[in-house]
């Protein structure tokens, strides 16, 4: 139901503004995750998001490869950033 749903996604929202950024699988291709960061206006609203769609290689540690993504990332959101 509609509450539900809502509800859902409060709870997902509150988990990204805490974290700073959200992983998560691909809602459009299946193996994909989209690595996303906040961009923020000069009131330190979120007005916009980046996102990298990452695609893991059989012989890395995909953990590393996200987390320097994910660096790299959170560095140019806040080079972007208004605040």
């Amino acid at each position: 139901d509609e509450e539900a749903r809502l509800a859902r996604i409060e709870n997902e929202l509150a988990e990204v503004r805490t974290q700073g950024y959200r992983l998560a699988d691909s809602a459009q291709l299946k193996g994909v995750l989209d690595i996303s960061v906040p961009i923020f206006e000069p009131e330190g609203n979120a007005i916009a998001v980046l996102t990298c769609p990452y695609l893991g290689h059989p012989s890395s540690d995909d953990s590393a490869d996200v987390q320097e993504v994910l660096a790299r990332m959170r560095a140019l959101s806040a080079q972007i950033s208004l605040n």
